[in-house]
């Protein structure tokens, strides 16, 4: 006696046991079983490529998912700016002195009188 029904009472391969073939959730007799129907019965061995291409899908959307939430973690998620900072302090001080000394020389007429 099988754990899955393979077989509906039409004797094609029921649903659940297509998904389960493709989700490798049987024991090897049962899927021994359903390869050896498929070999034979075209209605289900089309049925069979139907879920696999749903199954394919399903990873591809659950991957672009994951890429999307990704994406908007990482655009809602602020910069570091540990190591900018030292830099634009430099930089910043720098300018203030270079600001100053030109201030000094062209409208005070010089640093030292």
């Amino acid at each position: 006696m099988h754990s899955v029904k393979l077989f509906s009472s039409s004797g094609h391969l029921t649903q659940e046991a297509m998904f389960r073939y493709h989700g490798h959730t049987l024991s090897r007799e049962d899927q021994y079983a359903i390869e050896k129907h498929t070999t034979g019965c075209s209605l289900c061995s089309e049925a069979m490529e139907g879920v696999e291409k749903i199954r394919q899908e399903e990873r591809y959307n659950s991957i672009l998912s994951g890429l999307r939430n990704s994406v908007r973690r990482r655009l809602r998620t602020p910069k570091p700016v540990d190591a900018i900072q030292p830099y634009v302090v430099g930089a910043l001080v720098f300018l203030l002195l270079f600001l100053l000394i030109i201030y000094l020389v062209f409208f005070k007429g010089g640093i030292v009188r």
